[in-house]
């Protein structure tokens, strides 16, 4: 029984020990409230600090339990995550029992609290019940506000879809007006523009939905004038639809022809002449466009014959000419009358083509004609045009030679400096007698042809030859002079080199040697240097 006792007092005792907090553990719940408050996780403070609510002792002296409690509570009613009754006169209890038990701390900030909650709140649960009802009303236009403003900011990005889903969803939830019915039907105009495939359902339920909103909404009348303005532009029977229908296929079909006009326009001012020429003609006859269109496709042949046009007209044929001839007259007589201004144009192009092409076939042949002759003789000029050239010359006895040659019009000149390289020294220590030649050659060339050239000139020469004198008991080696004579021809083979060949005489007294006395034969080869 004792021993019953003893184990029944101590379970007590245990038990009353584990309901009471420790200081620290006191303390701890107070940080972590405190780091809740801190990081707006309010709901989360008010959970640790009902762990204390039951701690009178420590609790009811300890500032901090009070300060977190009121700002955690007052926090969570003006973020209307707890806007009941009791948590309001909770908050006044704690803030009435803060400022009366201390007289430092954030009595400043607690007594905002207070005087906010006195200014704003209901004091009594009848005006809580009032307060709460207008509270409910002020939410509902909140929410409506903020749909509407995402519906407006959708509307005016063009999501004209997502526009439809957000006036869908407000009446889901109960906050759709007559405003989201206007812009529900904004959006439904803007997505039938926009759409390829026209239905009349689509229309009718414009109408309905329009015929909807003028009965109910008569406050904003710039809303009303839009939307009338919106259903008087779509028939009311299947009938006006269609006509309706055919209207808009041929404004596309004039769209389309009014920017394929305005690139042909363009190309042609950039000089996209080939481009403006080979476009189809797709715009209605006698028309406007038709008128310009013509106007482009005749002055671009035109211009283009004018690019073409050189001094000889060799890529230019008279059909080119006529045909250009027969567009620019045709617009004259479809389109002239319509178009002064552009008629001004092509009576100067016209004017101009007789001029710089002739008046007519026979004409343009017989300037192309005379333009060819032309060529030719400048062809032939150019045959005939100067030549000068360098190159070597080769000899029988004289093998080392340097030939400048001028020519190209009926007389030209040239001139030859040939040597054998041998000297006196040379002469005398060699038995017998050595060919040798030093001369210079200048004369005239006479053209030929084209190709050939007859070269005739004379010039001065000397040589070293062994002498003997018996009379006086002298020899030795001698230098003796001749005027030499030179014919020969030079035969061109294109701008680049030519081929040259001939014979040089040397007029000197028999005595020497007979071999002197023969016609020393050259050949040679020079290069064009012009």
């Amino acid at each position: 029984m004792r021993i019953l006792l003893l184990i029944i007092c101590s379970l007590l005792i245990s038990t009353f020990l584990s309901a009471q907090t420790s200081p620290s553990s006191h303390d701890r719940i107070i940080r972590q409230a405190a780091d809740h408050v801190g990081t707006g996780q309010y709901e989360a403070a008010l959970s640790a600090l009902a762990q204390l609510e039951g701690q009178k002792r420590q609790a009811v002296i300890d500032e901090r339990f009070y300060y977190f409690s009121i700002k955690a509570r007052y926090q969570v009613l003006i973020g209307y995550e707890n806007q009941g009754y009791d948590n309001i006169q909770a908050i006044r209890t704690l803030s009435k029992q803060y400022l009366e038990k201390f007289k430092t701390g954030k009595r400043a900030e607690i007594t905002d609290i207070s005087d906010n909650l006195d200014l704003h709140y209901p004091k009594t649960r009848s005006d809580y019940d009032d307060w709460l009802t207008e509270q409910h009303r002020l939410a509902f236009q909140r929410r409506q506000a903020d749909a509407l403003a995402t519906l407006e900011r959708s509307y005016h990005t063009h999501e004209y879809e997502a526009v439809l889903k957000r006036v869908a969803d407000a009446r889901q939830d109960g906050i759709g007006s007559h405003q989201f019915d206007y812009y529900e039907i904004l959006a439904k105009n803007e997505l039938f523009k926009l759409t390829n495939r026209k239905d009349f359902r689509a229309i009718e339920e414009l109408h309905l939905l329009s015929e909807t909103y003028l009965n109910e909404n008569t406050l904003d009348d710039e809303a009303r004038r839009t939307v009338e303005e919106i259903v008087q532009k779509y028939p009311k029977t299947l009938e006006d639809f269609q006509t309706m229908l055919e209207s808009e296929r041929l404004a596309a079909i004039e769209r389309s022809r009014g920017e394929k006009l305005g690139k042909l326009q363009s190309d042609y001012y950039r000089g996209h002449y080939t481009i403006v020429m080979q476009a189809t003609d797709t715009f209605e006859p006698k028309s406007e466009m038709a008128a310009s269109f013509a106007f482009f496709q005749a002055m671009s042949a035109y211009k283009q014959l004018l690019d073409q046009k050189d001094t000889y007209y060799s890529k230019i044929a008279a059909p080119d000419v006529s045909k250009v001839r027969t567009d620019l007259v045709a617009y004259q007589e479809f389109y002239g009358v319509t178009q002064p201004e552009n008629r001004r144009h092509i009576d100067m192009a016209l004017a101009d083509l007789n001029r710089n092409f002739g008046a007519n076939d026979q004409q343009f042949n017989r300037l192309k004609k005379s333009s060819l002759a032309q060529r030719e003789k400048a062809i032939r000029r150019a045959k005939r045009r100067m030549f000068f050239s360098v190159g070597y010359e080769y000899g029988e006895i004289a093998p080392y030679g340097l030939r400048f040659e001028v020519g190209g019009r009926a007389i030209g000149l040239f001139t030859t400096v040939r040597t054998s390289l041998v000297n006196s020294q040379d002469v005398q220590t060699t038995y017998g007698a050595v060919p040798n030649k030093n001369e210079v050659i200048a004369g005239p060339n006479v053209k030929l042809a084209s190709w050939l050239f007859w070269n005739i000139g004379a010039g001065y020469g000397y040589f070293f030859h062994n002498y003997r004198d018996d009379y006086r008991d002298l020899s030795g080696v001698k230098k003796s002079s001749y005027i030499s004579g030179y014919t020969g021809v030079t035969l061109r083979t294109g701008s680049v080199f030519n081929f040259i060949g001939g014979a040089s005489f040397m007029d000197i007294n028999k005595k020497y040697t007979d071999q002197f006395t023969k016609p020393e034969y050259t050949i040679g080869i020079t290069f064009n240097l012009k």
